[in-house]
């Protein structure tokens, strides 16, 4: 297997794909390089936007290059617990995922509550977004919400 965390990596997903079983895409540190701020500085916090569209446009791109190798990508980190987000995750092809236990049952509740037409078209959406304000809008989230959204 191999870990991705970085755009470079993950923007060379069929390559990867080529050499390694599986591959675990590190969804923080993904983040953190992509918008080139450190989540160990709280400061920093309000760049690491998890609805930024530009998010889901670079996810889209990493599961068209993976193409029938998808099944074989592993979503690792707190990108799909975040409020709105499994479900625009699960429209994009993602089907594995690694997230804190606590959270399993409200995620499995998610998934379960939404057909994956229903997530294809929300995730066509979100890629479409153009603001961070947008996609709140389409996952029907407050768009008052300030960031740092981790917090």
């Amino acid at each position: 297997g191999a870990m991705a965390e970085t755009p470079a990596m993950v923007l060379d997903i069929k390559r990867l794909l080529e050499h390694a079983d599986f591959v675990c895409i590190g969804c923080n540190d993904l983040m953190q390089t992509l918008y080139a701020a450190d989540r160990d500085y709280p400061e920093l916090g309000a760049y690491l936007d998890p609805y930024a569209p530009l998010l889901y446009r670079l996810f889209r791109q990493v599961a068209q290059a993976a193409g029938k190798r998808l099944g074989r990508i592993q979503l690792v980190g707190l990108l799909a617990q975040i409020q709105g987000v499994l479900p625009v995750l699960i429209g994009l092809g993602y089907r594995r995922f690694s997230v804190d236990a606590p959270c399993i049952p409200h995620l499995a509740q998610t998934a379960s509550g939404i057909s994956r037409a229903e997530c294809e078209a929300l995730a066509l959406r979100v890629c479409g977004a153009e603001t961070t304000q947008q996609v709140l809008e389409i996952m029907g989230l407050s768009t008052d919400r300030q960031p740092p959204f981790y917090i």
